[in-house]
């Protein structure tokens, strides 16, 4: 009962925001709750232990939270009235695409410098020699393909487009997922209002989704190919060809598909809230303000505020997964529900709703590369909010918006700079 209750809300949702006839932020967020709740819909959670794959069956009191969260977004959807289209364009709108990719260039160029060869090792040990350097490309490169798409600056995207490329070829999908994501969004909405449009969209989100899904396959099998490159390799990978044949016989079955869908990110996700929920896991909720200051720009530097956050993944992993041998994912559902119960959830809930309810006012409010930025921070905070707990979600927002300013800045500077030469 509790499964047909949390899909029939999931249902009417979906009709809902079809009958809404917007896409938009806040349609985005409950699209990417409807992908992360996708266990829910089967009845069980799946993931990988030390033993073996290790399957468990969702609580009605996991069904009540899943359910909890997607009624709070279509209550908001419903409640906040739609936002009149303007057009806020930036002068220097023109130069941000630019300044982005100079961003983007900087970084990856800087950190490829620094780590060299590791950037072709294992993902496990290359993670521990990224530096920020990495991260600050990482963040400018979907910022500037989709500031370039909106703008048609084709000089702009194909480079933007080779280093998001080199980004999956390392093994992150990250950038080019939210870059996909944010186009969609950018460009959604004239889609559905086209009917030419629609079809094709939809089958080029569906494909690159498809891709999105399966790529783990493939990256791990072009590490392999180029384990030689790494300096820290010590396993013996078999020949290219061989591994790259074997690759082309696997992805001949069903199983690279299969374990696609149920061995994916959600399904790992959602074991941790039905986990925490099932067990009563509980934690102090007074860490929640520490993390929460952590939003705050220069918040020991500047104002002095001491601050000694820890994650949640750190609380709950060592007392109920002990027997995985990775950092699994957080997720802010279960952390609320650690911290205060059903009653936090519901907090967390609106929170999470009314930030893409202003999300969703900016959107339509703008124009140009603001409204592609605007795009991009939708993107990242309604996917990721899912996967993480507040400390890590706090932090990926402010590296974007971070980088976003700092690209104003250095537009405004390009921006000057031509006005005062085209006046002499």
């Amino acid at each position: 009962m509790p499964q047909v209750v949390f899909l029939i809300v999931c249902v009417s949702g979906a009709a809902w925001f079809f009958r809404r006839g917007r896409i938009d932020p806040m349609t985005i967020g409950f699209a990417s709750t409807l992908i992360y709740f996708s266990p829910g819909m089967v009845g069980w959670t799946n993931f990988a232990t030390n033993s073996g794959m290790r399957s468990d069956v969702i609580s009605p009191a996991t069904y009540f939270v899943m359910t909890l969260v997607v009624g709070a977004l279509i209550a908001v959807s419903m409640a906040v009235p739609s936002t009149p289209r303007q057009s806020i364009r930036i002068p220097f709108d023109e130069y941000v695409p630019t300044a982005l990719l100079a961003i983007a260039v900087v970084g990856a160029g800087a950190s490829v410098s620094t780590i060299g060869g590791y950037f072709f090792c294992e993902k496990i040990a290359m993670l521990e020699e990224i530096d920020g350097w990495y991260y600050l490309a990482a963040y400018a490169l979907p910022l500037c393909i989709v500031t370039a798409t909106a703008q048609r600056q084709i000089f702009v995207i194909i480079p933007a487009a080779a280093l998001l490329f080199g980004d999956l070829f390392v093994g992150f999908r990250a950038g080019a997922a939210m870059s996909l994501v944010a186009i969609a969004l950018l460009f959604g909405q004239p889609a559905i209002e086209n009917r030419r449009l629609r079809a094709p969209l939809l089958l080029a989100l569906a494909a690159t989704g498809a891709m999105m899904l399966i790529f783990p396959q493939v990256a791990y099998t072009i590490k392999h190919v180029v384990a030689g490159l790494c300096p820290i390799e010590t396993a013996t990978a078999r020949p290219p060809f061989e591994q790259v044949a074997a690759l082309a016989a696997h992805m001949n079955t069903p199983t690279p598909y299969i374990d696609a869908i149920f061995q994916s990110e959600p399904f790992v996700i959602q074991a941790v809230l039905n986990a925490v929920v099932n067990n009563e896991f509980a934690t102090e909720s007074t860490y929640l303000i520490n993390q929460l200051l952590t939003a705050i720009p220069g918040a020991e530097t500047i104002f002095g505020i001491a601050l000694s956050p820890i994650s949640f993944n750190s609380l709950y992993q060592p007392a109920l997964f002990p027997e995985v041998p990775y950092g699994m994912a957080n997720t802010p559902w279960a952390q609320a529900f650690a911290a205060g119960g059903p009653v936090m959830v519901a907090v967390f809930a609106a929170a999470y709703a009314a930030v893409l309810s202003a999300l969703a006012w900016i959107f339509n409010a703008s124009s140009g590369a603001l409204k592609a930025m605007i795009a991009v921070v939708t993107a990242w905070f309604a996917f990721y909010f899912h996967r993480n707990d507040l400390l890590a979600e706090i932090g990926i927002i402010k590296q974007v918006l971070y980088t976003s300013v700092g690209a104003f800045i250095v537009a405004a500077f390009m921006w000057g700079v031509v006005y005062v030469v085209k006046r002499r």
